[in-house]
């Protein structure tokens, strides 16, 4: 009488031809295991993307047409985080105050004409781009904003702007640990505190939303005209030991099927 295999190792069940069936489920459930080991294992989430667009602004109808994409990196440690980032909006003028806010310090009143704006209109002139805190569907105070009054610290942040058409702009910056309040507990005063908010971001599933949303504030809608929730993506390591797991699945079944 045939005694029960007990598995071992992916080896010796590929190896053994007792129980061909039973072996094959174990040593195919072993490279599966092994292949979301790999995933799990990989290190914590520090790439992010967003789409911006109206349609996720809180509150009103969307009516904006413009819209923007995003892609984000955290680095450093306690004390020396920095998110690094870099937005592309397109169907909105960045020429007529950001642009000289970001290379100047000052910018025209709000509202009036500027001498660098790149379209005739007033209405979609950027006044404003911001990292907030909050949920989708729900607002929250700023983490990081590019221009004053509303910078935290009222230091300006390294922060590049290409104009790369009349409606297209790139925004180039980083939010590190200068740009925001730190200490506090409250949401006030912890929500620019990148201490506090990155063990939330490396936490962060791929393709999962974080609390943080980028926006954009206009002549049109000064409250906020577009936003984009960031979401955690995979890190290009997780995608190559993925794979690497699925070709071992593959691998494996493949020598089972001529064993």
């Amino acid at each position: 009488m045939n005694r029960p295999i007990r598995f071992v190792s992916l080896a010796r069940a590929v190896a053994t031809r007792r129980h061909p069936w039973s072996a094959r489920r174990a040593a195919i459930s072993s490279a599966l295991l092994l292949t979301a080991g790999l995933a799990t294992s990989a290190t914590a989430a520090t790439q992010f993307s967003a789409f911006i667009e109206p349609e996720q602004i809180v509150g009103t109808t969307p009516t904006a047409s413009g819209y923007g994409t995003a892609t984000a990196t955290l680095t450093g440690g306690p004390g020396t985080w920095v998110f690094s980032y870099v937005a592309d909006f397109f169907g909105y003028d960045f020429g007529a105050y950001m642009v000289p806010f970001v290379t100047t310090g000052t910018s025209p009143a709000d509202g009036q004409p500027s001498d660098s704006a790149t379209t005739a209109s007033l209405l979609d002139d950027v006044r404003n781009f911001h990292i907030h805190t909050g949920a989708r569907g729900a607002t929250g105070p700023v983490a990081y904003s590019v221009r004053a009054p509303d910078r935290e610290n009222g230091v300006e942040p390294n922060v590049e702007i290409q104009l790369l058409g009349p409606t297209h702009a790139r925004i180039t910056g980083t939010w590190d640990i200068a740009d925001g309040q730190v200490g506090g507990t409250n949401e006030q005063t912890r929500a620019g505190n990148l201490d506090f908010w990155a063990p939330i971001m490396m936490a962060a599933q791929p393709g999962t939303e974080i609390g943080l949303y980028f926006d954009i504030h206009t002549n049109a809608f000064p409250g906020s005209e577009i936003r984009g929730q960031i979401v955690a993506v995979p890190e290009p390591g997780t995608w190559a030991l993925m794979l690497g797991g699925l070709g071992l699945v593959a691998c494996t079944t493949r020598r089972l099927r001529t064993a």
